[in-house]
């Protein structure tokens, strides 16, 4: 959910999790002659998350407020800051979500923000909780463990044969 001034934002950031294999929707896919409304209401209904950018532009949007609404309703709004925006500028009834900060985010690049969005998602969607980069670890060796940062974040992948979490 994004303001159309924005969508030089959600275009790369809706390309950036294609490439982690998830399908995204937005109103570009809203084929001719169909109601704008309804079609957006039924991808609203059907999405598993619902990704909310708030900018400048958004805040004043009456159809974000709207599918952010639905979103917060339904539990499965990430909502996103892309630009300079005080949180007291964010409507008044979307301030209890966490909101992660992308404004300094750029496409290809390393961002802790962007990798709690990806967690987040991952954890709407049902998925195991994977870290974005592979785990260089070979489970066949003898007294092979992964950090505990890395043991603790790559569920499901069955790739660590243990871990202890201690303090020196």
């Amino acid at each position: 959910s994004y303001a159309s001034e924005d969508k030089e934002f959600a275009r790369p950031l809706a390309a950036a999790f294609e490439g982690l294999g998830w399908s995204v929707w937005w109103d570009k896919h809203i084929p001719p002659g169909m109601d704008y409304a309804q079609v957006i209401e039924q991808a609203i209904n059907d999405a598993a998350c619902i990704v909310v950018l708030w900018s400048k532009h958004s805040v004043a949007s009456r159809w974000v407020h709207l599918e952010a609404a639905t979103a917060a309703d339904r539990r499965n709004a990430a909502t996103v800051l892309i630009d300079d925006l005080p949180v007291e500028n964010i409507p008044f009834e979307f301030r209890r979500l966490q909101a992660v900060d992308l404004s300094d985010w750029r496409p290809g690049t390393a961002h802790e923000g962007f990798d709690r969005l990806v967690g987040r998602i991952h954890s709407m969607l049902g998925d195991a909780q994977r870290p974005l980069r592979p785990i260089a670890l070979d489970p066949k060796a003898p007294g092979s463990a992964a950090p505990w940062f890395e043991a603790l974040t790559s569920w499901g992948r069955g790739r660590q044969t243990g871990f202890r979490i201690g303090f020196l």
